[in-house]
């Protein structure tokens, strides 16, 4: 049945590019990470929970030596919102101890902390606008009008947040930054919180159409049979999206937290000169362990909100 994915997708994946780009320090060092032979999810996915439909991503903190071998317990750096799910991935971290790539700075493998996500995700599921349907013609022309008016709207919500960029006070230093993360933070969260009302009226629009009297009675059967596990199934991948969304304000959250608390007493001049110091000329000293921290879980947003969007 041709179908139509829902028009803010694409521009969600991108707005989050732009938000990660905002917060995220590249350099040199990276992060631990499974390797190729990773123990495979499907042997943790709780049976229980895969019964009962129950799906989730649960994002891990682990620490590894450079043979990948774990040097402390694996941690749960942000729950999935279902403890079954939390605990196999907590389960499937551990077994994948000697499983992991090293963290490398500069290229060369160092001991390292980091996080990863672990997405438990029913697999065969296909939901999305039924349009272009051969079986109720006159509703998927209608949901076609929706989606139109939808997008229009979404689009006339982007063009209001102003989500160019972020403008920064270079003359405050760290404090501007500070300032223009937060600003980022509120657009986002704003705009966030209008769309999730805009996917709930749109959603509505179409459900009504069922009770629309100028429907023909077959097409209205034949919709009323497939609509109910499609819009749960587009509910549960928009939910997904703006969860990843709001991640990643939460990160931008703390990225000002850091800025105003940490930042600057890391730039102190007087820091430099104290014995016992990290780095020397040569060797680049290494990456504040909460931008890692904090990196690690903004990609582990990124990455959900992309698996969501990938859900045919």
């Amino acid at each position: 049945m041709p179908r139509s994915r829902l028009p803010f997708a694409g521009r969600f994946l991108g707005m989050a590019a732009v938000l990660i780009s905002g917060l995220v320090y590249a350099g040199d060092y990276k992060a631990p990470a499974p390797a190729p032979d990773f123990p495979s999810l499907d042997s943790y996915y709780p049976p229980a929970a895969a019964r009962a439909g129950q799906q989730g991503t649960a994002t891990m903190h682990v620490c590894v030596d450079v043979h990948g071998q774990l040097t402390e317990p694996p941690t749960l750096a942000e729950s999935s919102g279902n403890d079954a799910l939390d605990a196999g991935a907590l389960n499937l971290a551990n077994a994948g101890n000697g499983h992991y790539r090293p963290a490398t700075q500069n290229g060369s493998p160092v001991p390292g902390c980091g996080g990863f996500r672990i997405a438990f995700k029913l697999r065969g599921s296909s939901y999305a606008l039924p349009v272009n349907d051969s079986r109720f013609p006159t509703i998927g022309a209608r949901i076609e009008k929706l989606n139109a008016e939808f997008k229009r709207r979404f689009e006339a919500q982007l063009t209001g947040a102003n989500f160019g960029g972020m403008t920064v006070d270079s003359g405050r230093g760290g404090a501007g930054v500070e300032a223009a993360i937060r600003e980022y933070s509120r657009t986002y969260s704003g705009f966030i919180s209008e769309m999730v009302g805009m996917e709930a009226d749109f959603l509505n629009d179409i459900d009504y159409l069922q009770q629309s009297p100028d429907i023909p009675e077959a097409e209205r059967k034949v919709f009323q049979s497939v609509w109910p596990e499609n819009r749960q199934g587009i509910v549960v991948n928009f939910r997904e999206m703006v969860a990843s969304l709001r991640d990643l304000v939460r990160v931008s959250d703390d990225m000002g937290d850091f800025m105003a608390f940490s930042a600057p007493r890391r730039s102190d001049p007087g820091e430099s000169g104290k014995a016992g110091g990290v780095g020397d000329a040569h060797t680049p000293p290494p990456e504040d362990p909460q931008i890692t921290v904090l990196r690690q879980r903004a990609q582990a947003a990124m990455e959900r909100m992309q698996k969501a969007m990938q859900s045919p």
